[in-house]
């Protein structure tokens, strides 16, 4: 995210009588060191040439120089441009910048005949020692050597040019060339406040629109924030069933009392349960892990279903990833009794491993997407959640679906 970056260029400063053309309103012209590129600011920053290159080759930089647009004040005001305008506190406007040779960034700016430009012209004149600091938004792409942060020249954006007491460069200041010691008054400004008016509806245009950017990201972020958290607690409800039916089979199965695999987290039942099988088991067993769902309940089943009921139920079978959604589909369909697809696109799926269970690597498989009801069950919509697993001999391609859980969200 981009963030407020202020850095600071100290040197002399002495005023110039100068044989040029008064412009009307203008006090007097500083031009001098306004930036430094490659060097570290007492902020620790460093600003590359690059990035001050890109800055002054953007035709946004050339328009606001050439339209006299490029205002500053003296100190680091908050306000918005147009209100530092209508009260007063505007003291200068940029006109020129360049980068010099051996790194300098050269810069022009006229003091303004404003309350605060006359007190700037007034600090001038008696030998303050001011300096001009950069505003701008950007952000970091890493660290130099010595540990300065640099900051990267693809997401800075200058915002004006300010003159302030504490420098932040310990470079050279800007020096007063020149000096109208008349300002002539009544000139029209009609042109200025146009070109004003026009650069601050942009502005806001630019900020409503940036503000909808944000909002729609915002919303997308917060869905996406709200599936995972759900698909999170689904996933782990589902694994403790997985666990639970695995203790019946064995309770049922291997003579083992319920007490000797209890715990009181899943990871402790789990280490029970392996400890159990350990001792109890001598060769590799098939153990079935049930009749489907579908089996159970019967094709075409005729109950009706409530938006956020939850139904669980088992797999107990291999799919190819290629055919995952057309199987899940078909399960879906036989357990709700109804038909459904899944869209393209609406499915996500992701391994988690792998795990050695036994001397095997194992690998978790967990699915989740949205489906919807097709003919005569328009309007039936809900999600999916599958769990599973994949070894090394069942091939990348293929996967072991144990059980999932089937979320309505509308009938």
């Amino acid at each position: 995210m981009s963030q407020l970056l202020r850095d600071t260029v100290q040197g002399d400063l002495r005023l110039v009588e100068s044989k040029e053309k008064r412009r009307p309103g203008v006090l007097a012209v500083v031009e001098g060191t306004f930036f430094v590129a490659d060097k570290p600011s007492r902020n620790g920053r460093v600003y590359p040439r690059e990035l001050w290159e890109n800055v002054l080759s953007s035709p946004d930089l050339k328009r606001m120089l050439q339209n006299r647009l490029l205002f500053g004040t003296v100190g680091h005001v908050e306000e918005q441009l147009d209100d530092l305008i209508r009260e007063g506190k505007v003291s200068h406007v940029v006109t020129d910048l360049k980068v010099m040779p051996d790194g300098t960034g050269w810069g022009r700016a006229e003091v303004l005949d404003t309350p605060v430009g006359r007190v700037l012209k007034t600090l001038l004149e008696s030998g303050s020692k001011l300096s001009v600091s950069s505003k701008a938004y950007g952000e970091y792409d890493g660290q130099t050597g010595e540990g300065y942060w640099r900051v990267s020249p693809s997401s800075f954006v200058l915002e004006r040019f300010d003159f302030v007491v504490d420098p932040g460069f310990l470079e050279a200041q800007p020096k007063v060339k020149e000096v109208y010691e008349s300002v002539i008054k009544g000139h029209s400004e009609k042109d200025v406040v146009s070109k004003l008016v026009e650069e601050k509806n942009k502005q806001e245009k630019r900020i409503v629109e940036l503000l909808k950017e944000l909002e729609e990201k915002e919303k997308r972020l917060k869905e996406l924030k709200e599936k995972v958290e759900k698909f999170a607690g689904l996933r782990n409800r589902l694994l403790e069933r997985e666990i639970e039916i695995i203790g019946d089979l064995i309770v049922e199965r291997l003579g083992v009392k319920e007490e000797d695999i209890s715990a009181d987290t899943v990871l402790g039942v789990v280490r029970k349960i392996r400890k159990v099988l350990e001792q109890k088991l001598t060769g590799k067993k098939e153990v079935s892990m049930g009749r489907k769902v579908s089996e159970v309940l019967g094709k075409g089943s005729s109950r009706r279903y409530r938006p956020g009921e939850e139904i669980e139920f088992e797999v107990a079978e291999e799919c190819g990833l290629k055919e995952l959604n057309g199987f899940i589909e078909g399960e879906v369909s036989r357990v709700l009794g109804a038909e459904v697809i899944i869209p393209a696109g609406a499915e996500d799926y992701e391994f988690e491993g792998p795990e050695d269970v036994g001397g095997i690597e194992v690998y978790r498989f967990y699915y989740g997407a949205s489906f919807k009801g097709i003919g005569d069950y328009e309007g039936l919509y809900g999600d999916v959640f599958v769990v599973g697993e994949r070894t090394e001999d069942m091939g990348e391609d293929r996967v072991y679906l144990s059980s999932g859980i089937i979320v309505i969200k509308e009938v």
